[in-house]
């Protein structure tokens, strides 16, 4: 979901004037002023903007990466997105099992009584 100004600043502890000043540099498909006039930045802008105030730029390439990974805000953003999805699978498949075992749970109560001597 894009955030305005204020929520990026507040997040990143940076004042709203930091972010305008990243972003005059961000395409505009990426800059999207609402309805209300608030100005809501695009998630791609946003690794872009949170990888120059963290991290800056790199000094050969001259494009926004993380310094650790090597990454470009964009292809940061991708790999975050794939981390959630794989995340969110993980937890449907073992929401999914946990169903299964408490539906076991009567039968095996069931089973376990059956089998004690009288």
């Amino acid at each position: 979901m894009s955030k305005t100004v204020k929520e990026l600043a507040d997040e990143l502890s940076v004042s709203k004037q930091t972010i305008r000043y990243h972003y005059r540099n961000i395409p505009d498909k990426y800059v999207v002023k609402g309805q209300d006039g608030v100005i809501r930045i695009d998630p791609i802008a946003e690794g872009i903007i949170r990888n120059k105030v963290v991290n800056g730029r790199h000094k050969n390439t001259g494009k926004y990466t993380d310094k650790d990974s090597g990454l470009t805000g964009k292809e940061k953003y991708e790999d975050q997105r794939n981390i959630l999805v794989e995340q969110s699978t993980l937890t449907l498949n073992f929401f999914r099992y946990l169903i299964k075992v408490v539906r076991l749970i009567p039968v095996l109560r069931e089973t376990s009584t059956s089998l004690m001597p009288a």
